[in-house]
């Protein structure tokens, strides 16, 4: 699967929730459900990336312990809000 078909099925997916519509903040497509952001996501010519809020480990410590096979990783942005994540991959699977 292409960085441009993995972005397309993860916006389709999102986009399946009820009450769901897209966004284009700062260039990047977000996804909401009533107004509020549930993931960012751009597809850059190396990797899809995908910011997303995890409201189960919002209140734990930010700590990125390094990318995973394939060159996955989830972290969360300095200055980012508690519960945000980012994910990226460099590959094109997910």
């Amino acid at each position: 699967m292409t960085i441009a078909q993995s972005f397309e099925t993860s916006r389709r997916h999102g986009l399946a929730f009820p009450e769901a519509s897209e966004d284009f903040p700062w260039g990047h497509t977000a996804l909401k459900v009533r107004g509020k952001t549930f993931v960012w996501l751009n597809a850059g010519e190396a990797a899809l990336s995908m910011t997303v809020k995890l409201p189960v480990s919002r209140d734990s410590p930010r700590a990125s312990t390094g990318p995973s096979p394939p060159a996955t990783a989830l972290a969360a942005p300095a200055g980012s809000p508690p519960g945000s994540g980012r994910m990226t991959s460099s590959s094109s699977t997910f």
